[in-house]
């Protein structure tokens, strides 16, 4: 099933585009599937929507999941492209704005652990740092 969110997200970007309220709604449906797979609480659900940091296993999980979900992680690393293509929609594709977030992705597509829960809360910790010091005007959803 994740695999078929995948694929479809991809497709709908890249060959259809989507609207922000079509990117949000699958973000939610993800991180509801996500929230089962992974023994996350609703709790850890409310703190994700408030853009919380998540500090227990299952939280940071449930961020890897969705983020897996969305193709924004592989194989335990941030793909650079897929995140591109989920942040121009956010960006309304502003050229501008997607040079930035290239730029910041560029540089969070490094973060390498083991554990890809950690991996993953520890790249939108990066995106986040990159947003804040440049200053750049966009809601990615966490």
């Amino acid at each position: 099933m994740k695999k078929f969110l995948v694929i479809f997200a991809a497709f709908l970007v890249c060959c259809h585009g989507i609207s922000i309220q079509e990117q949000k709604q699958m973000m939610v449906g993800a991180a509801q599937e996500c929230k089962n797979e992974v023994g996350a609480t609703d709790n850890e659900l409310s703190l994700l929507i408030l853009k919380k940091p998540m500090v227990t296993k299952e939280g940071k999980c449930l961020v890897a999941c969705i983020m897996k979900s969305m193709g924004i992680v592989e194989d335990q690393k941030m793909n650079e492209q897929n995140f591109i293509d989920f942040v121009s929609v956010a960006a309304k594709n502003d050229a501008g704005i997607i040079k930035k977030m290239r730029e910041i992705a560029s540089k969070c597509e490094n973060i390498k652990d083991p554990d890809e829960c950690e991996m993953a809360v520890m790249a939108i910790a990066c995106i986040k740092k990159g947003i804040t010091e440049n200053k750049i005007k966009i809601d990615i959803g966490v």
